[in-house]
């Protein structure tokens, strides 16, 4: 039997208690393996150069719904063992930019017509809140290309844009991390096998969840606000902005959530 037995380049194998026992009384390296180690560290530097964000030289401003944003997920770690379904589910999640209400969708299979069925879904909820998506933003993935020539894209009239090559969309990212989160206890306990229950839960939670930003209104409560409620709330939103982050007093920038004080 090998249980417990590991398996070496060398075609040797070790007992797992007298290996640990080993490890704990020795370091088991020597200069050869500290000198490959970091020559492997070099040479993927060189071949990898160090990815940084890019550089953002404008922001999105958006004072009313419409503007959705998607992407897709899977609600697990593939280097842990976890329970089938989750394993062999993607999850499609889709946002209002502007009230970051939000819906996501578990999918069997990762295709374009399951995709277009969602946002359906996500288009037709949008609407009984009362207003009509507009615009649609995703990344390059090629699940989310040409989707502007489909049916539902030009019977609803929208616009789709994709971010550039290599770039998520990251607010979207952003709001699916926390679902990630969120559903990480049902993952891990192992309390359900069926995360389309578990997401549909979490997006409750969320689009209940009051925002600062905007006077601790929901995300649903926003979608309900009338023209001029939803231009107090921008009012809002955007003076709130300015007294906690960015005032200038007498050439000088002074950072208030910080406590710092920085020179124009």
């Amino acid at each position: 039997s090998c249980e417990g037995i590991l398996f070496r380049s060398d075609k040797t194998c070790h007992d797992w208690k007298n290996l640990l026992l080993y490890r704990e009384t020795y370091a088991n390296l020597s200069k050869r393996n500290v000198r490959d180690t970091l020559k492997s560290l070099e040479v993927y530097q060189l071949i990898h150069r160090r990815r940084r964000p890019p550089k953002v030289l404008g922001k999105m401003h958006l004072t009313k719904p419409g503007v959705i944003a998607a992407d897709l997920f899977w609600p697990k770690q593939k280097e842990k063992k976890v329970l089938i379904g989750w394993d062999e589910t993607i999850c499609l999640c889709v946002m209002d930019c502007w009230s970051r209400f939000s819906r996501v969708y578990p999918l069997e299979r990762k295709t374009k017509p399951l995709i277009l069925k969602g946002l359906e879904k996500f288009f037709k909820d949008m609407m009984s809140h009362g207003h009509k998506p507009r615009v649609f933003l995703s990344d390059k993935g090629s699940e989310f290309m040409n989707l502007a020539e489909s049916a539902l894209f030009k019977k609803w009239n929208i616009e789709t844009f994709n971010s550039p090559t290599g770039t998520p969309v990251h607010i979207v990212e952003s709001l699916q991390s926390q679902y990630m989160r969120r559903a990480e206890i049902f993952r891990t306990a192992g309390i359900t096998e069926n995360p389309s229950h578990v997401m549909h839960l979490i997006s409750g939670q969320l689009n209940n969840q009051p925002r600062r930003q905007f006077e601790n209104k929901s995300p649903l409560q926003l979608l309900s606000l009338s023209k001029s409620q939803r231009k107090e709330a921008n009012a809002f939103s955007l003076e709130r902005f300015f007294r906690d982050y960015h005032i200038y007093f007498k050439d000088k920038r002074v950072d208030f959530s910080r406590g710092l004080e920085r020179n124009k």
